[in-house]
C-alpha cells in the first residue's frame, strides 16, 4: 500500500494506492499495512502530517463505494465508537471479496435528522465512525478515483443537502441490522465532529475529498 503526494492543485495531499496487482475493491479483504513513499515523490510537512495521523487509525475497509452507476475506490480509517461495528456491518463475502457499499437511500441533512443520529453516537458499543479517504492502484487510478469521490458523491449529496445510506440485513432474517450514513466533508456536522474528537486531522484533511462514515445498529 502507498501513500503518494502529488504536487498538483487539486491532490496537493497524499493520497492512498494499492500495489501493484491489487483489485481497487480490496478482494483480499486483508488490512493492509505499511507507508511507503515511492522515489521521485517528495512529501511535504502537510502530507507528513497527515501520514503520521492516519498511521494511529486502523484500517476497517477497502472497497467500492456505489450510487447508482458510479462508483469511487475508497479505504475506511477507525475515528471512534466500536471496531466490531464496523467489522460486522462491513464483513468479506465467504470466499473472501469485499462486496460493494451500495448507496440506496439519502438522509436530508436537517437538524431533526442529525440530532438523532448524534444521539445514537452517545451510545460506544451500538456506533462506529470511520473517515472514508480516496484510493487506488497507481497514481493515475488515484487521481481518478480522488475525483469520482469527490464529483459523484461528495458534490452529487451536497447538491441533494443529504447523507448516503447504505442499509446493511442481517444474513438470517433479511431484516436492517445496520445503517451506515456517508456524510459529505463539507457538513457542519461533519467539521464539528472532528473538530471536537480530532482537530489535527480536520486541519490535515481540509483540501481531501473525504466522507465522515457513521454506522449504527439499527
Amino acid at each position: 500500500m502507498e501513500w503518494i503526494a502529488s504536487n498538483s492543485d487539486q491532490m496537493e495531499e497524499v493520497r492512498l494506492g494499492m500495489e501493484d496487482g491489487e483489485e481497487s475493491h480490496g478482494t483480499t479483504g486483508e488490512e493492509l499495512q505499511g507507508i511507503i513513499n515511492p522515489p521521485g515523490y517528495q512529501v511535504s510537512p502537510k502530507a507528513d502530517t497527515l501520514l503520521t495521523i492516519l498511521q494511529r487509525l486502523p484500517i476497517m475497509w477497502q472497497g467500492l463505494l456505489a450510487v447508482k452507476n458510479n462508483t469511487a475506490a475508497s479505504q475506511m480509517h477507525f475515528l471512534s465508537g466500536a471496531q466490531d461495528v464496523a467489522r460486522e456491518a462491513l464483513a468479506s463475502n465467504p470466499d473472501g471479496t469485499i462486496p460493494p457499499l451500495k448507496i440506496t437511500e439519502k438522509m436530508q441533512l436537517e437538524e431533526a435528522h442529525l440530532m438523532e443520529l448524534a444521539a445514537r453516537m452517545q451510545m460506544p458499543r451500538e456506533h462506529c465512525v470511520l473517515l472514508a479517504l480516496p484510493c487506488g492502484r497507481d497514481r493515475e487510478d488515484v487521481l481518478r478515483q480522488s475525483n469520482n469521490l469527490r464529483r459523484e458523491f461528495i458534490t452529487y449529496f451536497r447538491l441533494k443537502e443529504a447523507a448516503g445510506i447504505a442499509n446493511i440485513p442481517c444474513p438470517l432474517t433479511g431484516l436492517t441490522k445496520f445503517v451506515i450514513h456517508l456524510i459529505p466533508a463539507d457538513c457542519g456536522f461533519v467539521r464539528e465532529f472532528l473538530r471536537t474528537k480530532a482537530p489535527e486531522l480536520l486541519q490535515a484533511v481540509r483540501e481531501i475529498p473525504y466522507l465522515l462514515v457513521v454506522i449504527a445498529r439499527s
